[in-house]
């Protein structure tokens, strides 16, 4: 039909409706019905230009000349400005709005955190509305290779395209499907930041925003631990997370309370972030993984290592967010082992004879019984005592100190757990243990859920690799039941932390203060790209 013809047809309308049909423009003098039907066309295209004016008037705003953005995709975003394109810095703004613009879409604000790295900063998307997350890591031939594998290690466990699902595996589909997908941070976009110096730069990874790590969880309570009912929800969603990267054979390799993060500050949702130390099942790069309070006894004795050592990381990490003091505080590796070994016992004989001989003579006497760490003899002096046996302190013990402490189990319970002295695994040693836990419950169900709790941990921190707990057996365990007897049940469960707010969880309103007083790095300050190689020049310049 016509234009002409249209507007003869509607000669009875009013001018505001004929124009409206005739697809020549919208005005607000027309009849809403015929707005959202045969207008329907015209009205989006009013409300496409309504909102790309806006966003023009912010990037002026921001005095950021630059072409409209690149429209979203779903799924993991990868810039499709490739390395060789130039990038045009931003003209210079005036001193009074130092907020810089990257990628023609992201206005840089403050720093939230800094590591080894580099920096997380928060930054508002102007194309997606919302603000995000930004890792900047300054570019050098190392830190592109690592960049390089966490980014492919995030796009494999965000999901995958359409297209690629087409040639997946029903086990490949079967593993994306799992509920541990929705527990592992999602990557967004990547992009280069280039700047004049040849082969310089910073790869910037963009991640959907998230809350405060459980490390800050801790805290925030003073170091004193959280609910055994918290502990619960938060072990269900790192245990499904961990199931999750395992049927993708990725092993994340750095499992601790700083590595898991709120997704609110009121409610239990959490998510594993942090895949940069992260491998592959039997493709191990590097014999140095892991923070020690959380590295596996098979790491740190040159064996071959798996899944399993992110186990041994998460059983250590349950036990720190419920007492709020880690399990092992070794002050070298050698002293971390010998601690384990004072709680769980010698090292096997099966799992001994697989240790290297480099690390056998490190470690072990020619008896095959570990030598005492130098900070272990040194405590020991000064005490003056001898050093902690193998076995002498048993993590039930350990666990119920640490939980005396805070009122948590009863006197008689505790006197109970002190006679318990034999390090070896006999009739005697778990009679007792049983009649410690058994007079535990006299308190209720609370003590006998931390009975439950012990187990799973002494599961998850089993010395041998090969008979410590797997994810899917963990979330079978009985800690979690009633959840993980009926999968519906715990699907709705899990739903249910997304939008019910927790009055377990402390006020976390203090944290930024707390992180940018005793953070060096200018967490909390402005970021931008040009102060910062500013500052670096004027450090060459006054060392110089």
């Amino acid at each position: 039909m016509s234009r002409e013809t249209t507007a003869r047809r509607d000669e009875g309308k009013g001018d505001g409706e004929a124009r409206l049909l005739s697809g020549e423009t919208f005005t607000q003098n027309v009849n809403p019905a015929r707005a959202l039907t045969l207008g329907l066309t015209t009205t989006y295209m009013s409300i496409n230009r309504s909102y790309y004016d806006a966003l023009e008037a912010r990037r002026r705003l921001s005095h950021e000349v630059s072409p409209p953005s690149s429209p979203s995709r779903e799924g993991v975003r990868v810039s499709e400005t490739s390395a060789t394109e130039p990038w045009v810095s931003p003209t210079k703004r005036p001193a009074g709005n130092s907020r810089e613009v990257v990628h023609d879409r992201y206005l840089l604000d403050k720093v939230l955190g800094r590591g080894s790295f580099g920096k997380v900063v928060l930054a508002y998307d102007l194309a997606e509305d919302k603000h995000v997350a930004i890792k900047v890591i300054e570019r050098s031939q190392r830190a592109d290779a690592a960049v390089a594998q966490e980014i492919a290690f995030l796009q494999e466990t965000g999901g995958e395209s359409a297209e690629e699902k087409q040639v997946m595996s029903l086990e490949d589909v079967h593993a994306m499907n799992l509920p541990g997908k929705d527990a592992c941070v999602r990557l967004l976009d990547v992009f280069m930041h280039q700047t004049e110096k040849v082969g310089g730069g910073y790869q910037c990874l963009v991640f959907e925003i998230m809350s405060h790590s459980l490390y800050d969880l801790l805290r925030v309570t003073n170091l004193s631990g959280v609910s055994i009912k918290l502990v619960r929800k938060f072990a269900i969603q790192i245990m499904r997370a961990l199931e999750y990267t395992k049927s993708l054979g990725i092993i994340h390799c750095d499992i601790k309370p700083e590595n898991v993060l709120l997704c609110h500050p009121e409610r239990s949702a959490v998510k594993l972030i942090d895949f940069g130390s992260a491998c592959k099942c039997g493709k191990q790069q590097f014999s140095y993984v892991q923070s020690r309070f959380y590295r596996a006894p098979e790491v740190m004795l040159g064996m071959q290592y798996g899944p399993a050592i992110d186990m041994w990381s998460a059983g250590c990490m349950l036990y720190e967010l419920r007492t709020g003091k880690p399990l092992f505080t070794g002050w070298s590796e050698h002293d971390q082992l010998c601690r384990i070994e004072a709680t769980l016992g010698r090292v096997p004989r099966s799992m001994f004879e697989r240790i290297p001989a480099e690390y056998r003579a490190r470690y072990f006497d020619e008896h095959g019984d570990m030598k005492p760490s130098p900070e272990s003899l040194r405590a020991a002096q000064k005490s003056n005592s001898s050093v902690p046996a193998p076995g002498s302190r048993p993590l039930a013990k350990v666990l119920y100190d640490e939980l005396a402490k805070r009122g948590s189990v009863s006197a008689q319970a505790q006197a109970a757990m002190d006679d318990v002295d034999d390090p070896m695994e006999s009739a005697e040693h778990r009679e007792k243990m049983h009649a410690a836990a058994g007079i535990s419950r006299e308190d209720g169900k609370f003590d006998e859920e931390h009975e439950v709790l012990l187990a799973l941990i002494s599961r998850m921190v089993t010395l041998d690799a090969s008979k410590r707990i797997t994810p899917e057996q963990a979330l079978a365990h009985p800690f979690f039941f009633p959840l993980s007897m009926n999968a519906v049940a715990a699907e709705n469960y899990r739903k249910s932390l997304q939008a019910k707010r927790l009055s377990s969880i402390p006020d976390m309103s203090s944290v930024d203060a707390m992180n940018a007083r005793e953070v060096s790095g200018g967490v909390g300050e402005r970021f931008s790209f040009e102060h910062g190689r500013k500052k670096e020049l004027d450090r060459l310049t006054h060392s110089g």
